[in-house]
């Protein structure tokens, strides 16, 4: 029995399609932190603004208080929770810190 000239392309055409929708499913969601931070705050604060020298970002304390401090300066109105969403997905993407009240060294 001779095989058909469409099956190998048939073939290579499901592999690709099967192997884009597992690369499409293995993306994480955006945590609510990034979405509060992307929809808010990624106009002003570029990658830049979290590895300047003169940050005044040096610890947990000091990330979750910044956080509070620019939310309310943009009347944004987050609660708690909210903010330290924030916080932890700034220090998960940018300053690696450990969430504790001690002061951190960045890495």
């Amino acid at each position: 029995m001779k095989a058909s000239p469409l099956l190998p392309r048939l073939l290579l055409a499901l592999a690709a399609a099967a192997s884009g929708s597992i690369q499409a499913q293995t993306a994480p969601p955006p945590t609510r932190g990034q979405m509060l931070y992307d929809t808010h705050c990624v106009t002003c604060h570029t990658v830049q603004m979290h590895w300047r020298k003169s940050s005044v970002v040096r610890s947990w304390q000091d990330l979750q208080d910044q956080v509070t401090r620019w939310q309310a300066s943009a009347r944004l109105g987050w609660s708690q929770d909210d903010i330290t969403q924030v916080a932890r997905y700034l220090n998960d993407t940018f300053y690696r810190m450990p969430q504790t009240g001690g002061v951190a060294k960045r890495e």
